[in-house]
């Protein structure tokens, strides 16, 4: 599985391909751990160091309406 890693304070997270099948209309292949992973990544305001840092929030601010926590 490709990862993308984010540097978040002094830990590094990495995040699954599970967010890419997300985006392909898989949301139940979105992880539990990739979900706090991003929202870890949208509270912390650092950038990806894959430069996909906005497609992750995107793709979590999609998740959650769809859900209904936000």
């Amino acid at each position: 599985m490709k990862r993308a890693s984010v540097r978040v304070g002094q830990k590094n997270i990495s995040i699954s391909e599970s967010l890419i099948s997300w985006y392909e209309g898989n949301p139940d292949r979105l992880s539990q751990t990739s979900i706090g992973h991003l929202r870890e990544i949208r509270e912390s305001g650092t950038i990806a160091t894959d430069g996909h840092k906005k497609s992750y929030e995107k793709a979590l601010d999609e998740y959650e309406a769809s859900i209904g926590t936000r």
